[in-house]
Parts: C-alpha cells; sequence; structure tokens
C-alpha cells in the first residue's frame, strides 16, 4: 500500500491523510515499516493479569521498534511506576535519556501510597536526536473523567501531555505507536498535523481510535 510516498502493509484497519492503523499484533507488523522519527507508546502494565510476561514482550518490541527507527530517533513509554527498573531494562537496547511528568492535581484515583496526581513517562533515545522544543518536564493536564467514560478504555492517555510530548521530540518525521490502545498518540499527532501509524491488538480499540481520528480534521493554525 503506497502512503504520502511510503510503502506500508496492506489492509489497514483504518486511514487518513494523517493516520493509519493496523489491527493486528505489533510483533508481526512492525518488521513491515518503513522509519520512524518517534515511537510513543503506553505498553501493557505487569500487574494486570492479562499481561503476564509483558516485559519479554517489551523486550520484543524494543527490538523490533529499534529497527525501524531513524539512526537519530526518540522513544517515548508510560510505565507503572513502581516497576522503573523493569522497564528500562525491557527496553533495551533503546537508551534511557530522561523522565518526564504529567501532572493531574485534579485526579482522585487511588495507588500504592494516596491519591494518583501524576503520570510518568520514561524517554530513550537511539543515536544523538534534538530536542524539537524545550519546555518543562512536568505537563500539567485536567483528568476528564465524563470523557474518560466516553472513550470507552481503561487508561486512555492525556491528550495535553501527549500533544507536548509529539512537539518537543517531533521534527515532522513519522511517529508509531506499537500499542495504541485508545488512540491518543494518533489523535494527537493528527491535530499537530503530523503523520502517525499505530497498530494495536484488540479490535474494539482500533474503532475507538479510529473513531476519534474520524471525528477531528487538521488544525490549520499548528
Amino acid at each position: 500500500m503506497e502512503w504520502n510516498g511510503l510503502k506500508l502493509p496492506d489492509n489497514p484497519y483504518y486511514q487518513d491523510d494523517a493516520v493509519v492503523i493496523y489491527h493486528g499484533d505489533c510483533r508481526e507488523i512492525l518488521p513491515q515499516l518503513p522509519k520512524v522519527d518517534l515511537v510513543l507508546t503506553d505498553p501493557p502494565y505487569p500487574e494486570d493479569n492479562r499481561f503476564v510476561g509483558s516485559y519479554e514482550l517489551i523486550k520484543d518490541v524494543a527490538a523490533k521498534t529499534i529497527a525501524v527507527a531513524e539512526d537519530n530517533a526518540w522513544m517515548l513509554s508510560d510505565f507503572g511506576r513502581h516497576y522503573f527498573p523493569n522497564y528500562v531494562e525491557a527496553w533495551k537496547p533503546w537508551e534511557y535519556y530522561d523522565l518526564l511528568i504529567a501532572y493531574a492535581s485534579n485526579s482522585m484515583a487511588l495507588c500504592f501510597c494516596g491519591f494518583d496526581k501524576y503520570t510518568p513517562t520514561l524517554v530513550f533515545k537511539k543515536g544523538i536526536p534534538k530536542v524539537n522544543a524545550r519546555w518543562s518536564n512536568l505537563v500539567e493536564v485536567v483528568r476528564h473523567t465524563d470523557k474518560w467514560k466516553w472513550l470507552n478504555f481503561p487508561s486512555p492517555k492525556y491528550e495535553g501531555a501527549y500533544l507536548k510530548y509529539i512537539a518537543m521530540f517531533n521534527n515532522g518525521g513519522l511517529i508509531l505507536d506499537p500499542f495504541l490502545g485508545s488512540g491518543t498518540t494518533a489523535y494527537c499527532a493528527k491535530k499537530l498535523n503530523r503523520k502517525c501509524i499505530g497498530i494495536e491488538i484488540e479490535e474494539k480499540y482500533c474503532e475507538i481510535a479510529a473513531n476519534r481520528c474520524r471525528q477531528m480534521v487538521f488544525d490549520l493554525k499548528c
């Protein structure tokens, strides 16, 4: 399939001028993709019984994503902060670089030690990529409970944070999310006039992501 001058696998679940979504196992699809500039994703959490062995999954995906990354590329991964060293180890050969925080002052979700106010994101690199724009490493966001219920997804990512991350670490090259979920990476990429490929193994989440992308247009002011 030809898309924006790039050769992609046939039969995407959804496509438009900015976004292509594939339904399937990312480990099978990743080797068929062109080079990407930024990987931005939220992998399965190990504490969830549905994802036993998720570190082994991440290790496999780490090798496959770095293989399709440009020589100087970024990779950002949300993670369960209780397992910080495990994630850093699992994402090798990506090189750990820094840590970003999305802070939601109005969050009332429970965590081990109180109320869960922040979502951390690990920053990895391949080669010596440049930061496209520099802001605070703490991004203030708002938790919209009603909106999350509408998405019908257990853990949608904060759009405000992902918009900032894409602007910081993507200079206009191709973006990839191998664990697309509800589609926040694709939605934010399209909003910023970037190109994004997303892969999701659950069809019901592919449909949520596709519907989010269908219901928006390019923001020409970006």
